[in-house]
């Protein structure tokens, strides 16, 4: 199942692929987003991204201990899948290929056709 992805869902599975196991959980995600990448993201963002992300199968969570400064309640960990792995490959070579069509004054048009994007307006 091919499933489009927007640029928040990019930068979280990407976040997901470089944060160690036991700091993968949204605040984490969402304070790597913002630091990294120089843009605010909501945490209903983050977790809106985290939900679409499990449900194509290229993130697994994972409900840790329940901690004492939440109230008792767990904070859920995520880690990329094989799956996951492969999007977050083909999204790195995509803007590679745009990276280079661009260097190359390429058209816009052109670089949509090649690399698959097309935009309904």
């Amino acid at each position: 199942m091919t499933v489009k992805l927007g640029k928040n869902d990019e930068k979280v599975l990407h976040m997901v692929s470089v944060l160690l196991k036991k700091d993968c959980y949204g605040v984490r995600i969402k304070e790597e987003i913002e630091a990294r990448f120089g843009e605010q993201i909501s945490r209903a963002g983050v977790y809106n991204s985290l939900i679409k992300l499990d449900k194509c199968g290229y993130i697994t969570g994972e409900a840790g201990e329940p901690l004492a400064e939440r109230g008792g309640r767990s904070r859920m960990y995520f880690r990329i899948t094989g799956e996951g792995s492969a999007v977050l490959s083909d999204i790195s070579e995509k803007a590679m290929k745009r990276a280079q069509m661009w260097g190359a004054g390429q058209p816009i048009a052109d670089i949509r056709r090649d690399i698959g994007v097309w935009n309904s307006c």
